[in-house]
């Protein structure tokens, strides 16, 4: 079972050079038992969301209790990889990939915080990589794709062809 920690951080510089990096102080709040905890954990005013490659589970922030899940129907279907999640605006946005299979292929997958229902799906296609994170910062939306450089099952060498790496004018 994964915990999942909760902390609150005092004094975080906003902006700083290299020798003058902040140092970081962190108070340990809580430790909840969270076995979704594999992936990553949004977190929102009342909750937080551990997930796990096709699971997320909602907790209450104050008693740690397991609130609602949500689960695909097994590894692979409908979801086969989710790497993070982000809680925004009632909504929950997990960056989703095909992970370990080839030719890689990715897309956001958003649910309602509140009822824990899938609500919609941005697929990327066949194209940059595999999708393993996403934010959403001074209006804009963030993410990061991963191109691995193994030799995936049924291969003979790497995908190395995530055309489209570098543009971003759909994404707008």
């Amino acid at each position: 079972m994964a915990p999942f920690f909760m902390a609150v951080s005092l004094g975080l510089a906003t902006a700083c050079s290299a020798a003058e990096r902040p140092e970081v102080q962190a108070e340990l709040l809580e430790t909840f038992a969270a076995p979704y905890a594999r992936q990553g954990v949004a977190v929102d005013d009342e909750h937080f969301y551990p997930v796990t490659n096709f699971a997320i589970s909602k907790y209450d922030k104050a008693s740690g209790e397991l609130v609602a899940e949500w689960a695909g129907a097994g590894e692979g279907d409908p979801l086969i990889h989710m790497d993070s999640l982000m809680a925004l605006d009632g909504r929950l946005y997990a960056s989703h990939s095909n992970y370990p299979f080839s030719p890689m292929t990715s897309s956001v997958e958003v649910w309602d915080a509140e009822t824990m229902q899938h609500v919609g799906s941005h697929s990327f296609g066949v194209n940059r990589g595999s999708f393993t994170w996403l934010d959403r910062y001074d209006d804009q939306w963030w993410g990061g794709f991963a191109n691995y450089d193994k030799v995936q099952n049924g291969q003979t060498e790497p995908d190395r062809q995530p055309t489209g790496t570098g543009d971003t004018d759909e994404l707008a």
